[in-house]
C-alpha cells in the first residue's frame, strides 16, 4: 500500500490511520535494518507541513504566471510585436 500513496502517479497524503499503519510498518522495517531508529513525526504535523508547502506552491505558481507576457496571434494578426512591454531587466554595455 506503501506504494500507492508515494507513487509519482497517484501521490496522496494518507489519513491518519493509513499513516499509523505506515508508520508500523517503516518502523518494523527500520527495526530490522538500524535498530536504534525509530519514525516518530506525529500525522498532524505532517499535514500542517504538507498545507504550508502546498501554500506556497500555489504561490509561486501564482506569481510565475503573473510574469508570463502573453503573444496575441489571430489570423487578423498573424504576428505581434513583442517588445511592447516594458523590460524587466536593463542591460547595460
Amino acid at each position: 500500500m506503501a506504494g500507492h500513496w508515494f507513487s509519482e502517479s497517484q501521490w496522496q497524503l494518507p489519513n491518519e490511520n493509513q499513516y499509523l499503519a505506515l508508520q508500523q510498518l517503516f518502523a518494523r522495517i527500520t527495526a530490522e535494518k538500524h535498530p536504534a531508529g525509530r519514525l516518530e513525526t506525529l500525522h498532524y504535523k505532517l499535514v500542517r507541513q504538507y498545507h504550508t508547502l502546498s501554500r506556497e506552491y500555489r504561490d509561486l505558481c501564482l506569481e510565475s504566471e503573473s510574469l508570463r507576457h502573453p503573444l496575441s496571434v489571430s489570423i487578423d494578426v498573424p504576428y505581434t510585436d513583442v517588445w511592447m512591454y516594458k523590460t524587466s531587466l536593463v542591460l547595460s554595455r
